[in-house]
């Protein structure tokens, strides 16, 4: 009895064409290449210079004392506000073992109140834009019990 279900020697033509095209295209890719690379080697070095000249110009623009100046500020408001969050992430905390030690709540209104609570804090640190960045990384990272500050985690419960 032939155990063959399905012959697929037809195929044999089209499959020494399909090998014969790839071969093709990857060589004249290769081509492609090189004759960009011969007759672009002076644009490649100018452009190669500009680049290293712009870097330089960076760096020194960077070592500068005004811009060393604003920098410090820049870490000085990063520290603000940082300590800011924190203050506010302790208040939540805080607020959250008040709403969970309410005997006359039910779950869902703890629920209901820490929810709140979330929004009313939230929404005097950042506008819209910030809230729903904010939602959708808390979404992405799972529970939502998870704050990040500065690559710090600080689990709320």
């Amino acid at each position: 009895m032939d155990k063959q279900i399905v012959n697929l020697n037809f195929l044999d033509r089209e499959v020494s064409l399909f090998k014969n095209a790839r071969s093709n295209m990857e060589q004249l890719e290769s081509d492609i290449n090189t004759i960009l690379e011969q007759n672009t080697k002076e644009e490649k070095k100018e452009l190669e210079k500009a680049i290293e000249n712009y870097n330089g110009k960076v760096k020194n623009i960077l070592e500068t004392e005004e811009i060393k100046s604003k920098t410090n500020k820049l870490e000085h408001y990063s520290d603000i506000m940082n300590e800011s969050i924190k203050k506010a992430f302790e208040t939540y905390k805080k607020a959250l073992c008040i709403i969970d030690k309410q005997t006359n709540l039910t779950l869902e209104k703890k629920d209901d109140y820490k929810k709140l609570l979330y929004r009313k804090i939230i929404e005097r640190f950042l506008n819209e834009d910030e809230i729903s960045m904010f939602d959708n990384l808390i979404n992405m990272m799972g529970n939502g019990n998870v704050m990040v500050m500065n690559g710090n985690r600080m689990l709320s419960q």
